[in-house]
């Protein structure tokens, strides 16, 4: 049974916030995002964006990013860069921070949450991340 999918990173910490709909999301194919959840989306996201006071029709920015966001799918154009970011998505390169995109679409602002990633543990071939830490980072 799928419990969970990642085409597009944070959908159900930051876009989609009430549990009940978190697990149909998380269960449901891509190919129902538009009907089942773009409106929740929308909604919620134009409340953030009147809050902040970042866009002067929040409501038509949120629409925006909800036809960018569904069907929740990662787009990817063969034979280029992959590159995910503010301006848009191609894929994902292994050093994209995609938690600061998300924040920064959720915003309209640029967000920097300061988390970086360590690119020396990147290896060139798959699994590309490298072993585990020998020891946890503990704050």
């Amino acid at each position: 049974m799928q419990v969970s999918r990642w085409g597009l990173p944070l959908m159900t910490h930051i876009f989609i916030t009430d549990p009940a709909v978190q697990d149909d999301y998380n269960r449901s194919l891509p190919a129902a995002d538009v009907p089942r959840f773009s409106q929740v989306v929308a909604d919620g996201l134009a409340r953030v964006i009147e809050l902040a006071g970042s866009a002067g029709d929040p409501a038509a920015y949120a629409q925006r990013v909800v036809k960018r966001l569904f069907p929740t799918t990662l787009p990817y154009v063969l034979d280029s860069a992959a590159s995910f970011g503010f301006a848009g998505f191609n894929g994902r390169a292994m050093t994209d921070n995609v938690e600061n995109v998300m924040l920064s679409l959720q915003a309209n602002t640029p967000i920097d949450q300061g988390a970086a990633v360590d690119r020396a543990s990147i290896l060139g071939e798959f699994p590309y991340f490298g072993a585990p830490h020998a020891d946890p980072v503990v704050d």
